[in-house]
């Protein structure tokens, strides 16, 4: 029987997260108190990857959710604390390459970007991709409309095939994006490079 696209990718976001390592969070105030709350029920991994998408309204409806739907016991003040550390360390446009300093990455050096791979690349996409980033990534697929937070515009997202590889690789908490650990390196890096061929078609 098929699964509509929709509903596959609703349930796709309900698949467990397992084998992370330790994620290093960056210093400055408030980080002891994101350690203690947050570290409590999900991967650190949850705010680099998040930091390209999330300003301080995003942030602060994160945290509110963990207190108000979750029942986090956080105080207001350190609610705050924990929001004012977030958006510092990880507000939307912070540098993609501290946040992939900060995130797991176990790859290989990249392959280089050809022809050949960036046809690969653009069967993949159409493969796993697609239905929620639609057909030239700007978040529009069949399966879009279903899914909260929406997908990605792919075009959009500074740092290219290395952020596009790293996402591949672990996904991004809270939303429909689940890891595809099952493709192989260089698969992941043919979408990637697909997908930053999407991005340079905009400039």
């Amino acid at each position: 029987m098929r699964v509509p696209i929709a509903a596959a990718a609703l349930l796709a976001a309900a698949v467990a997260f397992a084998d992370e390592g330790p994620v290093p969070l960056r210093e400055g105030p408030g980080k002891e108190l994101v350690v203690a709350h947050c570290a409590m029920c999900h991967s650190l991994d949850y705010i680099p990857m998040n930091s390209p998408f999330l300003d301080r309204k995003g942030w602060e409806g994160s945290v509110g959710k963990m207190v108000k739907v979750m029942g986090a016991p956080i105080s207001p003040e350190d609610q705050a604390r924990i929001v004012d550390y977030l958006v510092a360390q990880y507000g939307r446009g912070a540098s993609p390459v501290a946040v992939l300093a900060a995130a797991p990455d176990h790859a290989a050096e990249p392959p280089a970007r050809t022809p050949e791979l960036l046809a690969r690349g653009k069967a993949s996409y159409a493969t796993y991709c697609a239905a929620c980033h639609g057909p030239t990534g700007a978040g529009d697929g069949p399966a879009a409309a279903a899914l909260k937070p929406p997908p990605r515009n792919l075009t959009g997202v500074s740092g290219g095939a290395r952020v596009v590889f790293q996402v591949l690789a672990t996904g991004v908490k809270g939303t429909a994006m689940v890891p595809f650990k099952q493709l192989s390196e260089p698969e992941r890096w043919a979408i990637a490079y697909y997908v930053e061929s999407l991005q340079d078609a905009r400039r």
